[in-house]
């Protein structure tokens, strides 16, 4: 069944480029979308292929990490269904590899703080965490949106700015997917 979240995503998508800026808690409204557990997984699948296969410029050590998330992530089905099927062994080293390479933490002023090298590498370990437990929540597939949207500039506080506009309605194409393919799924059922 259709939902009115993409339309109302793609509405934050307009502000964006009309204002400027968005408050990034506008967002909030995808954890109804996500509400379905088969649609927080099948997030999570595309968003690590899809970090995978954009990873900006890296280093090596990142590259490594990142071309076998491609052989490993590549295998599944891509379209025409919402199977997450996975090898968990693979893909929690994976997990924990991606991890292992933004292990780096600074003193903060309210605690530690976590140095990012490789944002690519963070998009697939949170993806594949969400993919790994038997029951992830609503709340980690949208903080994993929230990363991946998220565009910093110092000239906004937290807000979703330039880049995300464009990130949210690539987003929306993946809804239009999974929800035509569950109405297919319930037509043929």
């Amino acid at each position: 069944m259709r939902s009115s979240v993409p339309e109302k995503i793609l509405l934050i998508a307009d502000q964006i480029e009309e204002d400027g800026s968005v408050n990034i808690t506008k967002l909030t409204i995808v954890k109804k979308w996500f509400a379905k557990p088969q649609r927080r997984k099948a997030f999570a699948l595309w968003m690590a292929r899809h970090a995978a296969g954009k990873p900006g410029k890296v280093d090596a050590n990142a590259k490594r990490i990142l071309n076998d998330a491609k052989k490993l992530l590549g295998s599944a089905p891509r379209h025409g269904t919402l199977s997450t099927e996975i090898d968990r062994e693979k893909i929690g080293a994976l997990c924990d590899r991606a991890r292992a390479f933004n292990d780096e933490y600074v003193p903060g002023k309210w605690g530690s703080v976590r140095i990012i090298q490789c944002q690519a590498l963070l998009l697939i370990e949170k993806s594949l965490a969400i993919l790994l437990v038997r029951e992830s929540l609503p709340a980690e597939a949208y903080e994993l949106l929230a990363t991946w949207v998220y565009s910093f500039d110092s000239r906004y506080s937290d807000t979703l700015n330039g880049p995300s506009s464009g990130r949210l309605r690539e987003f929306v194409r993946f809804m239009f997917t999974v929800e035509a393919l569950e109405h297919d799924a319930e037509a043929n059922a």
